[in-house]
């Protein structure tokens, strides 16, 4: 249904002044409003031409054609109304901002400079429209520059097994890039209720696949996710795949949630407090670690309509007290269909209360760091942004192109999916991600182990993640780190290794295997994230975090007894590396009974020196393998 807020407020109060045909043009007038509230706009406009043709110089008739074909998108067919009152009232403000409003849409930009302009020049006019016409003037002055400055924009459609002749908007990605969600405007048919022609329409989630260099057809994605009697989109896929979140309307809109199992989506769930309010919750945005997620609402706190807020959840799921993003996200306008990328530092957002080209404008916005606030706002450029309507972007995991929906030329209906090579300086930060499988060491079937993302530098947890039930665990990982990887699950060793990516810069993923050992006497840890300085057995801070999870592991395995063994190269005299193998093993001991709460009477340590090598010590390569740290099972 059309929906024309401007004239809403006016509907009754708007009559003709006193003239001969004052009657007959509000007759009619009254009739193009009857005509609007039935959903016939060719019925408005026929009588708003006859209001028109009774008086003239009587100037909501002609806004409300406007209006019309602006709601419509048929803006030259709008500005030829607008042409028109202003040839009979020259003067009139409304008349004079509206055409503005639609040069700028046919980018007529001297026309619409000049017309701000002479709209602003009046002073018989209430104070908020004078301003606004000011704001207008101002805003036009950076349109000019956007302009004259435009960024590359090629955009590409992303082809008819994706577009049909519905709406299809809000993309959504698995990390690998293989799977695209999105949501389609389903035209169901039309029906008549108390007089009035509605468009019955559904919103549902499609789902396409990346096969054979080309998008599968779509199809409504699998499992409870869709209704028939609610709108559902504007999703966004946690980065393991093992969890998402939707918007669904019924009235107001809402957050829901639904998990992964067994290769099955879970009945939908909504989120409820402290993400849910009595108003609207929208949009949402899941970071790299899965565990923090961007919405629009505009629940009150809040600086403007819509604001973007962030909610963190623990490991038992409980989600934070939503926290306002702030003044340079946030504006007293609307600010909403937030984006974060995998590489967590960069958001991309709409805004209508920046500063922009048009209505609703593309912005990105970055940090330092997760803990950083957020730099200013900007606005990604001309010809991205227009003076219309902008839809939220999603960028892909490599950073390469964004991802949008538009109503172009050559299209296969009204909004589709395009993508376009995102320009160089709105792009975020590199990252990868880990393709991680995880075995039986015996058997080699898959486990649904735990695994543990920790960062070496700061040594906070990163990712925490379950396999799925072939075994498989993907997470972005924002390069130029190094991390620690720990894997466990119940009857077996726990896994140690460390994922070198400060140095590694390509977009393919850090692909591992991962073989877990069944407890049993004999079998070895090595423990790869354990540090010491050069010729040292000082432990070094990095090397805490492992033996924490050794310590949680012993302490969900009681009846486990441990030997930590030291390990050196064959570098310098025999005794020497004897010695110091035995105070780094013993370094390891004391941690682990004094840090770790472990009793001694579980615990033995012995120095190896040079004697028990896992590799020639030919190579520096060698050599470092075989300057280790293990535990052995003793029972």
């Amino acid at each position: 249904m059309i929906c024309l807020g401007l004239f809403l407020g006016l509907c009754f109060f708007a009559k003709a002044q006193d003239s001969p045909d004052k009657h007959k043009a509000d007759e009619y007038y009254q009739r193009a409003l009857k005509s609007l509230y039935a959903n016939d706009p060719q019925k408005v406009i026929e009588y708003s031409y006859q209001a028109i043709d009774a008086l003239p110089t009587w100037n909501k008739p002609y806004l409300l054609i406007g209006n019309i074909y602006e709601h419509q998108m048929h803006y030259a067919d709008a500005l030829a109304v607008y042409d028109k009152l202003l040839k009979n009232v020259p003067t009139d403000f409304d008349g004079l901002m509206s055409r503005a409003d639609m040069e700028l849409q046919l980018e007529k930009y001297d026309s619409a400079q000049t017309d701000y302009q002479t709209a602003a020049s009046q002073t018989d006019v209430p104070a908020k429209a004078h301003n606004a016409a000011l704001d207008h003037v101002e805003r036009m002055k950076y349109i000019r520059y956007l302009v004259a400055h435009p960024v590359p924009f090629e955009p590409e459609n992303l082809g008819p097994n994706v577009n049909s002749k519905d709406d299809e908007y809000f993309p959504a990605f698995t990390v690998d890039g293989q799977t695209m969600y999105f949501t389609r405007k389903k035209i169901l048919g039309t029906k008549q209720s108390h007089g009035m022609n509605f468009t019955e329409m559904n919103e549902d989630i499609m789902m396409s696949k990346w096969e054979n260099g080309q998008w599968s057809a779509a199809v409504d994605i699998p499992g409870p996710i869709d209704t028939p009697d609610g709108d559902e989109g504007a999703m966004s896929i946690a980065p393991d795949g093992t969890y998402l979140i939707f918007t669904r309307c019924k009235g107001s809109c809402d957050l829901f949630i639904s998990f992964l199992i067994n290769d099955e989506w879970t009945n939908p769930v909504n989120m409820g407090e402290p993400i849910n309010t009595r108003y609207n919750e929208k949009q949402t945005s899941i970071s790299a670690d899965g565990r923090t997620i961007y919405f629009s609402s505009d629940r009150p706190g809040g600086l403007g309509g819509l604001d973007i807020w962030s909610s963190t959840h623990d490991d038992h799921w409980n989600f934070s007290q939503p926290v306002n993003l702030g003044s340079t996200i946030n504006t007293k306008e609307d600010d909403q269909f937030p984006f974060i990328h995998p590489d967590d530092q960069t958001l991309y957002f709409i805004s209508r209360g920046h500063k922009g080209m048009g209505k609703d404008d593309i912005f990105y916005a970055h940090r330092n760091d997760v803990s950083s606030p957020w730099d200013s706002a900007v606005n990604i450029g001309y010809p991205i942004n227009t003076p219309g309507y902008e839809p939220g972007i999603v960028i892909d995991r490599t950073g390469d192109y964004a991802y949008f929906s538009s109503e172009r030329a050559g299209g296969f209906g009204k909004l589709d999916l395009y993508r376009f090579k995102l320009p160089k300086n709105a792009k975020p930060k590199p990252v990868t991600y880990l393709k991680a499988h995880i075995i039986d060491a015996d058997t080699k079937k898959p486990l649904e182990g735990d695994l543990e993302l920790i960062d070496l530098e700061t040594a906070k947890s990163f990712l925490k993640a379950t396999a799925s039930a072939k075994g498989d665990v993907e997470a972005v990982l924002p390069s130029g780190k190094d991390y620690m990887v720990n894997v466990s699950d119940s009857g077996y060793l726990f896994y140690s290794d460390n994922i070198p990516l400060k140095n590694y810069v390509s977009t393919k993923p850090f692909e591992t295997v991962i073989e877990l050992k069944p407890i049993r006497k004999g079998e070895k840890i090595n423990l790869k994230n354990v540090f010491f300085p050069s010729d040292g057995f000082t432990l070094e801070d990095k090397s805490k975090s492992e033996l924490n999870k050794l310590a949680s592991f012993m302490i969900t395995n009681p009846a486990v007894k441990l030997e930590i063994s030291g390990h050196t190269d064959n570098s310098g005299k025999p005794a020497h590396n004897q010695e110091l193998s035995e105070k780094r093993a013993k370094a390891v001991y004391d941690y682990m009974v004094g840090e770790g709460k472990i009793p001694a009477t579980r615990l033995s340590y012995k120095g190896y020196g040079d004697t028990q090598p896992i590799a020639p010590n030919t190579t520096d390569a060698g050599k470092k393998l075989n300057r280790r740290t293990e535990v052995t099972v003793n029972n």
